[in-house]
């Protein structure tokens, strides 16, 4: 078992204890529906504040740095959680998850892709993928029953699992020393703005890049109103707390499934990336009118296929970017990507959140599927234009100092 391996099941335990329970803690607490979406936001402004600034940290001081942080910020986050009662206390909370998610954001994904050829770049993200939620399984059946026996409980076994992560990276790190002085003698360090200016540069430049990111700020609009109300939902038709790490469990099963058939056919899937993304975008519309429209066990269905979607989606996004993006850009240029998925999800507590306290969660989530409509024209658009070889190009998106 690889080190990426080990801590994407190591990770995968902690979301699995937090995920089914965390929204449901905060409403425990005596937060609403809209103090949720506020609050959330919180999360995605800080986190888009911290996205460009740790991507350029990385590219300058090393990946595996940047995760390290970011452990040390998660273990932080979920051992003030369960104390989230005072509102300014939550809001702390929010701000050092989002850190710690910045931190990780795009660092992971370019170191794997320091030791990995391009041309399977992306079914190793999906390999990885099927580690993380196996993992996730496992703790998310029992993360419910934690919570109704101490609400505390779920909360410091996410902080002891990421102490475990840290611990290891550390170690790791140590005996990764002079592979990481070696990158430092051959990439010249350059300004924050420097980095930030010709990553957006790139962005701006190459139409395909473009228009995959704007897609991911409109399915990111659309994806976090699920993440956001999927456990008030529930809650709402009338199943029991417990349940849901259930659904949790049966989500995370479907994306094992469906990754384990996609990286088989990841050779199929390089050929016709954006194909790809025009239909998991179509069955999610199809799958969140079920939700809205359906009966209560097609809800449950649908439910647990839209919180395994982004399980499936991102490494085919991420696995398509990684062909354009240069490698002393690349944790940055993630970033980028990230960034336009929180400003996405920014919108989308606040839009949203209004909507769901006016006219209840049936009516937000139609409003969300509508959304994903602009993803698929992206996607269409861009297959549309496929007239420059990008591929050829990648290697010369290069500055001079």
């Amino acid at each position: 078992m690889n080190i990426f391996s080990i801590l994407s099941a190591l990770r995968g335990l902690a979301i699995g204890f937090f995920s089914p329970i965390w929204i449901i803690h905060l409403n425990d607490q005596g937060f609403d529906l809209l103090a949720i979406g506020i609050l959330g936001t919180v999360f995605e402004v800080a986190r888009l504040l911290f996205e460009i600034p740790t991507g350029t940290f990385a590219d300058n001081n090393g990946v595996r740095r940047s995760i390290m942080l970011s452990y040390i910020f998660s273990m932080a986050t979920w051992l003030i959680f369960p104390f989230i009662g005072i509102t300014w206390v939550c809001v702390i909370a929010m701000i050092i998850w989002a850190l710690a998610e910045a931190l990780i954001s795009g660092a992971f994904e370019t170191w794997m892709s320091q030791v990995t050829p391009k041309e399977e770049f992306s079914k190793r993200l999906m390999r990885n993928a099927q580690v993380l939620i196996a993992s996730i399984i496992l703790t998310s059946l029992l993360s419910g029953h934690i919570y109704k026996f101490n609400s505390m409980l779920p909360f410091i076994f996410v902080a002891l699992i990421y102490a475990i992560m840290l611990a290891i990276i550390l170690i790791y790190l140590k005996s990764d020393q002079q592979i990481i002085k070696n990158q430092k003698k051959n990439t010249p360090k350059e300004s924050f703005i420097e980095i930030t200016g010709k990553s957006f540069q790139i962005v701006f430049k190459h139409r395909r890049i473009l228009n995959v990111v704007l897609a991911g700020f409109f399915a990111a609009l659309s994806y976090d109103v699920i993440m956001r109300y999927w456990q008030p939902y529930l809650i709402q038709i009338g199943n029991s707390k417990e349940f849901l790490g259930y659904v949790m469990a049966i989500a995370g099963v479907l994306a094992f499934i469906l990754l384990h058939f996609t990286a088989k056919a990841h050779k199929i899937i390089e050929k016709n990336t954006l194909l790809s993304l025009i239909m998991v975008e179509s069955i999610s519309i199809l799958m969140i009118f079920s939700t809205a429209f359906g009966l209560k066990a097609i809800g449950l269905v649908a439910i647990s296929f839209l919180l395994s979607v982004e399980d499936i989606r991102n490494p085919i996004v991420n696995g398509y970017l990684n062909k354009f993006f240069p490698d002393s850009y690349k944790a940055t240029l993630f970033s980028v990507n990230s960034v336009t998925g929180a400003a996405g999800e920014i919108l989308s507590g606040i839009i949203f959140g209004l909507i769901a306290v006016k006219f209840g969660i049936i009516a937000t989530f139609i409003v969300a599927a509508i959304f994903l409509i602009p993803s698929i024209l992206l996607y269409y658009n861009t297959a549309q234009n496929t007239d420059i070889n990008y591929s050829e190009k990648r290697d010369n998106m290069t500055f001079k100092s």
